[in-house]
C-alpha cells in the first residue's frame, strides 16, 4: 500500500518543523566581516599612526598566508620576540622566539579568530581573540618611531 499524498506532506512538514526547531549554535563574532572591521578600525582612530594600527591588525586577523603579508608581518617584527605561554596551572611560560616563516605562518588568524577585544593604551595595543572555546590567543603591537610593530605574542588555554 503506497501512503497517501497528504500523509507524505504531513511527515516531510513535520520533519522540517522538527529540525527547525533545534536552536543551533550562533556562530561566534568574525572580526572579518564588514561590519566588525569597521568597529574595530574606529577604535583605532585616536592611536598614533592610525592607518598602520589599522593595517597591522587586519593583517593579523583578516589576512590571507601569502608571501606579501608574510613579508609585511616581518617589516613589522623585530628579530627575536616576546612569547608568554599560560597553562591551566596558571603559570606564565615565557621565551624568546626567533622570527622565522613557521613563526609568522602561525601568526595569521584568519577563519579562526572570534570574539576579537582591543585594548588600546597610548602607545600599545593588545589584540585578543578566541581561536576555539578553550584557548585565547593575543598579539601586543606597540608603537615607536612613527610605526606600529608586533612586539609580543602569547596564548593560554583550559
Amino acid at each position: 500500500m503506497k501512503p497517501s499524498l497528504f500523509a507524505v506532506a504531513f511527515v516531510a512538514i513535520f520533519s522540517v518543523n522538527a529540525v527547525q526547531a533545534q536552536p543551533s549554535q550562533p556562530a561566534p563574532p568574525n572580526p572579518c566581516s564588514t561590519k566588525n572591521k569597521s568597529a574595530l578600525r574606529a577604535q583605532l582612530l585616536k592611536t598614533p599612526a592610525a592607518d598602520d594600527a589599522w593595517s597591522l591588525t587586519e593583517v593579523l586577523l583578516c589576512g590571507a598566508k601569502t608571501p606579501v603579508n608574510a613579508a609585511y608581518l616581518r617589516r613589522h617584527m623585530p628579530p627575536k620576540i616576546k612569547v608568554t605561554s599560560l597553562d591551566t596551572d596558571g603559570k606564565d611560560e615565557v621565551s624568546i622566539a626567533k622570527v622565522d616563516a613557521a613563526l609568522i605562518d602561525s601568526l595569521f588568524a584568519t577563519g579562526v579568530a572570534n570574539e576579537t577585544e582591543l585594548n588600546i593604551s597610548e602607545d600599545e595595543i593588545i589584540l585578543r581573540y578566541w581561536p576555539n572555546e578553550a584557548c585565547m590567543n593575543s598579539r601586543t603591537l606597540r608603537y615607536g618611531k612613527g610605526t606600529w610593530r608586533l612586539a609580543a605574542i602569547g596564548d593560554a588555554c583550559d
